[in-house]
């Protein structure tokens, strides 16, 4: 999920989610590909790190993987209301 331009609130679902504040330029079918393939979560994460960025509006938005593993991609202003599932965040 990407938040786009604007304060955003983002609820992602009980499956691992990528939650991905303001824009990015991330090419999300890599991104897709990467996260819906058989590797293990860890390995998944590894390889998305350099793939996944956000771009800051300067715009608080909250953010809330949802219930499971997720990779949060957030900008200093945001809030991340989640955090106690196991979710990795940068």
């Amino acid at each position: 999920m990407v938040g786009g331009a604007g304060g955003d609130f983002i609820l992602g679902s009980r499956g691992q989610d990528i939650v991905i504040a303001g824009t990015t330029n991330s090419d999300l079918t890599v991104v897709r590909d990467v996260w819906t393939s058989s590797l293990r979560f860890s390995d998944r994460i590894d390889q998305l790190r350099e793939k996944i960025s956000s771009n800051d509006d300067g715009v608080r938005d909250l953010l809330f993987g949802g219930f499971g593993r997720d990779l949060v991609q957030k900008n200093p202003f945001d809030v991340e209301i989640d955090g106690w599932f196991g979710e990795l965040l940068s």
